[in-house]
């Protein structure tokens, strides 16, 4: 009897959790900035749907390209990278949403502000 009352809880609970991250907006607005030796490669603004990749190219020469993954309420996981010219930089970092994030890799620095769209 014990058993199944537990079950019952985690199967409820695991409901629970399932509905409060769909709810999550699965669409996210990325407002970005690429810099490269100190000039600005690009300030692409993006509007990515969830864990869809989405690719730009900067200055005639860079591909960018960005992912948004929901992590939990308040960040996202973003996966980014840069190719071109000799530099392939690919990397991820989790950031808050609706804040500035400024990420450096040497000579590059990625800035990036992350809102989902319709809140």
């Amino acid at each position: 009897m014990i058993r199944r009352i537990l079950i019952a809880l985690a199967l409820s609970v695991s409901v629970s959790l399932s509905v409060s991250f769909s709810s999550l907006a699965d669409t996210y607005k990325v407002t970005s900035e690429v810099s490269l030796q100190g000039e600005v490669l690009g300030a692409p603004t993006l509007v990515i749907d969830k864990a869809e990749a989405e690719r730009v190219m900067l200055a005639d020469t860079y591909r960018f390209s960005v992912k948004v993954t929901p992590h939990d309420a308040a960040q996202v996981l973003v996966d980014f990278s840069l190719s071109g010219e000799g530099y392939e930089t690919a990397s991820q970092a989790i950031v808050d949403l609706d804040k500035a994030a400024l990420l450096t890799f040497g000579d590059q620095t990625f800035s990036f502000i992350i809102n989902r769209v319709g809140d």
